[in-house]
């Protein structure tokens, strides 16, 4: 189908127009030339001329007439009168103006331009009957090769002329049509940008949860009520992630925490960036945020922005506070009579009555298990109490310590147990940033629970060692081991592995937990490996000074 351009060119009035004016100066010029060369041959031309511009002033002005591509077509027939006029006058002043003959150019620029092909054949036929009307009218017909030269000289060359202005009509109604294309591509695509922007923001205001998505100058492109709730809480209202500290306070209590920023930088870096906790608010009044930060890439897989997604843990945090708060008082009421009897144990045991030391010795073991237990509650609620300080500590004689009580407990089992320190040989030494009394317990835990699980003839080592920018240590045994099950809840809170219970093993299954919380809270990892009857290894990795 035509392209509504060249329809549309069908409908004008201007190439009309212009043979108009063509014709009006043709005739002021043979005013001057010779006036008495103006006959009813020449004007009839020209009035058929001024009546076919006046219809086609007439048409275009009030948009009558068919528009569709196939019923427009009759608009040829004026164009093609226009060639019958030019050859009237052209016949009747060629000997004394030869520019009368260029008239007929008018009718078939618009024919090329505007019609399909048959029409444009008609219109360079047309221009043929132009020069060959004299002789037709003389009756004096084509008689040498002259009067052939006459007759197609000028079809021949405005067919060329007609073929050159249908390329260029058609040129440029490939080039608006392909033009047209892409517009509508774009307008579709800004449609569909703004449903898919209208939807992403209707989801983002459903969630509950604060969610905002930056701009990689730190700039909020969007956020829901609940994103900007927190902003205010922080004294940032607009979520711009630049500007000084605002009420953002890290689990140490320290206030400014530059979390967009460093975000940021970390994912323009391409550091994956670790969720993170966050206390907003003065202290007092804190709400507590888990934050993830996510990049989000275009098409071409440039990082184009970042969401931050936080989960309000206000309620969950102060429920484990008030249960680690109630574990450790627990812990400790528990603790001050169960030493008394160790103690009172300790003095009937050097009794010379053999059967009354006998009986304070069971005592005193039995009283040695509870008293670990409630250790095991202490260090339970500690964990997460007590939030960490970030001090440095000389790490191999924190372990060497704490290896004493697990040591003894491995000699009472007939266990081989071993504390190898191969960082104190390290030139860089051991100092790590752990608070000693947090490393001391989460020894303990993981050394306890080797013990539980590992049968008399066993192996335990415990190892210290130097890697990069972390120390590592490392507690591996012989004991029974875990399944795929066991290991995927091995650090959650009271979970016991069922040969735990069928074996009697005694323990409230803290112990890799409270590991756990304290490595968390001190910027530590804990990983574990295991097998069923192959043993464990607990690799707990700390940030070196």
């Amino acid at each position: 189908m035509e392209y509504s351009v060249r329809i549309a060119a069908r409908r004008q009035p201007f190439a009309q127009i212009a043979l108009l004016i063509a014709v009006g100066i043709i005739t002021g010029s043979i005013g001057v030339i010779d006036p008495t060369l103006i006959g009813a041959e020449y004007l009839i031309g020209a009035l058929t001329i001024v009546v076919l511009t006046s219809v086609m002033v007439v048409v275009s002005s009030t948009r009558s007439g068919s528009k569709g591509p196939v019923g427009s077509l009759w608009f040829a027939l004026i164009p093609l009168a226009d060639m019958v006029a030019c050859a009237l006058i052209r016949a009747s002043v060629i000997d004394h103006l030869s520019a009368a003959g260029v008239l007929v150019i008018f009718p078939l620029a618009w024919l090329s331009f505007a019609f399909p092909w048959p029409l444009i054949v008609a219109g360079v036929v047309g221009t043929g009957f132009v020069t060959a009307y004299p002789l037709i009218r003389d009756g004096s017909g084509v008689e040498s090769p002259s009067d052939l030269a006459r007759v197609l000289t000028l079809p021949v060359t405005v067919s060329l002329f007609a073929v050159a202005t249908a390329w260029v009509g058609r040129d440029l109604a490939r080039r608006q049509r392909r033009g047209d294309d892409e517009a509508a591509q774009a307008e579709a695509a800004r449609q569909s940008s703004t449903e898919a922007t209208l939807t992403i923001e209707a989801v983002v205001e459903t969630s509950p949860h604060p969610l905002a998505i930056f701009d990689l100058d730190g700039r909020a492109v969007l956020a829901n009520s609940a994103a900007l709730a927190v902003g205010a809480r922080a004294g940032r209202p607009d979520l711009d992630l630049r500007g000084g500290p605002v009420e953002l306070y890290d689990a140490r209590g320290q206030r400014g925490v530059p979390l967009g920023l460093v975000a940021i930088e970390q994912v323009l870096s391409g550091d994956a960036v670790e969720p993170r906790r966050i206390f907003v608010g003065s202290p007092g009044s804190q709400i507590v945020i888990d934050v993830v930060v996510r990049p989000v890439h275009g098409a071409d897989g440039e990082l184009r922005a970042i969401v931050m997604v936080g989960h309000d843990v206000t309620e969950l945090v102060q429920a484990v506070e008030v249960r680690d708060s109630f574990l450790d008082d627990v812990g400790h009421e528990l603790k001050t009579p169960l030493t008394a009897i160790l103690g009172h144990a300790g003095l009937l045991e050097g009794s010379t009555d053999a059967t009354a030391a006998a009986q304070a010795a069971i005592i005193r073991r039995a009283a040695e298990r509870q008293m670990g237990i409630v250790n095991q509650l202490i260090a339970a609620g500690r964990a997460t109490v007590v939030n960490a300080s970030g001090d440095r500590t000389a790490a191999a004689d924190v372990v060497r310590l704490a290896c004493r009580d697990g040591a003894k407990a491995a000699e009472q089992k007939h266990i081989d147990f071993a504390v190898v320190l191969d960082v104190e040989k390290h030139p860089e030494g051991d100092v790590v940033v752990f608070s000693a009394r947090d490393l001391s317990t989460l020894v303990e835990a993981i050394v306890a629970n080797a013990v539980q699980f590992t049968p008399a003839g066993g192996t335990i080592v415990v190892g210290l060692r130097r890697a990069g920018k972390a120390v590592v240590l490392e507690v591996s045994d012989s004991g029974v081991g875990m399944n795929e099950n066991e290991r995927e809840h091995a650090f959650d809170r009271f979970y016991r592995a069922p040969s735990s219970r069928s074996e009697a093993v005694p323990g409230l299954g803290l112990g890799l937990s409270v590991a756990r919380a304290l490595a968390e809270a001190n910027g530590a990892t804990i990983a574990l490996e295991s097998a069923p009857g192959r043993g464990t290894l607990v690799t707990v990795r700390m940030q070196a000074v």
